[in-house]
């Protein structure tokens, strides 16, 4: 890979580390990618109303995600793993769905 831009470090939390390694998954991105892509936005919002479209469905996934998991957890405790394995991929599908009509495509 040819290196076109250079190297630059950030400090993030732990916690903010994990949404940006969940949301790059979720997008099939890298987490660089998705850093880039985020920024990239955030100087190109359209509107007011867009952006806080945009981080009113972001604090919905996020809030999502920690329930998804309580609820995936309670579920492989009285379910066949069979029928649990899909959902996360499931869910993911509805999020980028949701991500790629927030942003018009």
């Amino acid at each position: 890979m040819v290196k076109t831009a250079p190297d630059m470090k950030i400090r993030l939390s732990p916690d903010l580390r994990r949404e940006i390694e969940l949301a790059a998954t979720a997008n099939n991105r890298t987490m660089n990618a998705e850093i880039v892509m985020r920024l990239e936005q955030s100087f190109r919002a359209e509107s007011p109303a867009a952006s806080k479209a945009a981080l009113d469905a972001l604090a919905l996934a996020r809030a999502s995600a920690d329930r998804i998991k309580v609820i995936e957890d309670a579920l492989r405790a009285v379910c066949d793993d069979r029928f649990i394995d899909p959902l996360p991929t499931k869910v993911t599908e509805l999020f980028i769905e949701l991500s790629k009509r927030l942003a018009g495509e």
